[in-house]
């Protein structure tokens, strides 16, 4: 916290942030950084490291996920994000599945519609 704090006074005091980096030995993008975390959030603290509140699979999803990849095997990871409302992304979808021990493999596109097509 101490060498965050300098960085920020000697910007504060004037001197370019190229300068600063120079003298603290650091990138001119952690001055960046830091001047950006003290105007976001009003400190220097290092943000908290970890999964972000707002983006875990609620043990409820999992039970819905678990009904519907039983009830459809072959629904993408895009259709479940779709069906069960939501705003992950499908890389945490099929992580959530994985830790479920639902892993299974697609049938690539063009043979799923071609069973699917009739013949006239």
């Amino acid at each position: 916290m101490d060498l965050r704090k300098r960085i920020v006074a000697s910007v504060d005091a004037g001197e370019s942030q190229m300068g600063v980096a120079k003298r603290y030995c650091v990138s001119r993008g952690m001055v960046i950084k830091l001047l950006r975390l003290r105007r976001e959030t009003g400190s220097l603290a290092p943000r908290v490291q970890g999964p972000r509140p707002g983006y875990k699979i609620m043990p409820a999803n999992r039970r819905k996920m678990a009904v519907l990849v039983r009830q459809q095997p072959d629904i993408t990871l895009e259709e479940l994000r779709v069906a069960l409302n939501l705003t992950c992304t499908p890389q945490a979808i099929h992580y959530a599945l994985k830790g479920m021990g639902l892993t299974f493999k697609k049938r690539p596109f063009a043979l799923r519609k071609a069973s699917d097509a009739t013949c006239s």
